[in-house]
């Protein structure tokens, strides 16, 4: 896919979405605070719309970018694209195979890179953890379903044929030659606070709040194992992880390698936007590594910064009472 083909399409449905170019000039030039002769500029094509303009408009006109990608991505890389919470039910397999196909020519580049910037609980970590990944898997049905099985945890069942395809995914995941996460300090202490409110609403039992707590607590120690050595022990591959005490808003990763470079964004868990629109994914990815300088590295020799962290970590979690 072009750069310009993502242009020109969201050009379109701009000006559907506002009939006339003599109004549509003035609407832009007023909500992206230029002057008109720029809103004409970038109404004819000859300047883009740089990454913060095309989300302010998007979000004003109801534009979904997902939608565009998908209808222009001739090139669209498969790699990340296995969203099957969104398709709870109906897995579509062509896709599934497409999204394997393709992470796994990504991931066997000898340059292949991802970076991460979360305030969530990645769920390709706690895939292994089978009372934590429901219970994520139960959360978001709860919010974001109107479905019955999602009124109590113990009646939300994470599709079977599910199961192997995320751990494959996880294993996957190691095989990037380079990775590093930075994790919103907020991450567990909003977990456990989700936990005890649904405990409070009668969705929890004590026995299932136990079984969530201790795989929290696994979790953590797997974690901790890994930024200590600083690498996944069946790869090698390098692995590094960073605490940031500033709230990261949503799930921000890129995925690079000789080839191509993505973004990715989840807001509110409900869907993943993925762009490979070059100048959006150079300024994010820009983005996501200078967050590393507001962040700690608690990967390798930093001890004494890692076992701060952890403890405080695990402090909250003991504070859940089953």
């Amino acid at each position: 896919m072009k750069n310009d083909d993502f242009n020109r399409r969201f050009l379109e449905i701009l000006l559907e979405r506002i009939p006339g170019k003599n109004d549509c000039a003035e609407i832009l030039a007023d909500l992206l605070q230029i002057d008109k002769a720029s809103a004409y500029r970038r109404l004819s094509g000859k300047i883009k719309f740089n990454v913060a303009e095309t989300a302010n408009l998007a979000a004003q006109f109801g534009i979904s970018l997902d939608s565009i990608l998908d209808d222009i991505r001739n090139d669209r890389p498969a790699t990340m694209r296995l969203e099957f919470w969104e398709r709870y039910g109906a897995l579509d397999e062509q896709v599934i195979r497409d999204s394997f196909d393709g992470f796994e020519a990504f991931v066997n580049n000898a340059n292949s890179e991802i970076g991460v910037a979360t305030d969530r609980l990645p769920f390709i970590l706690a895939v292994h953890y089978e009372a934590l990944s429901r219970f994520l898997f139960f959360k978001w049905g709860h919010y974001f379903t109107s479905l019955p099985e999602f009124r109590r945890f113990n009646t939300a069942v994470f599709p079977a044929r599910s199961r192997p395809l995320y751990d494959r995914y996880a294993e996957l995941y190691t095989q990037v030659k380079y990775s590093f996460c930075i994790w919103d300090d907020a991450i567990i202490p909003n977990l456990v606070r989700d936990i005890v409110y649904f405990k409070e609403m009668g969705m929890l039992t004590s026995e299932e709040v136990a079984d969530i707590k201790a795989d929290i607590q696994r979790l953590l120690l797997k974690l901790e194992s890994l930024a200590t050595t600083g690498y996944y022990p069946v790869t090698g591959n390098r692995f590094e992880l960073y605490r940031s005490s500033l709230s990261i808003p949503g799930e921000h990763m890129y995925t690079s390698d000789d080839h191509a470079l993505t973004y990715h964004l989840g807001a509110f868990v409900i869907r993943t936007m993925f762009t490979p629109h070059q100048t959006h994914t150079e300024e994010m990815k820009t983005s996501i590594n200078s967050i590393k300088h507001g962040a700690i590295l608690i990967s390798g020799c930093a001890e004494k910064e890692r076992l701060a962290f952890f403890d405080s970590q695990r402090r909250v979690v003991d504070s859940i009472t089953p």
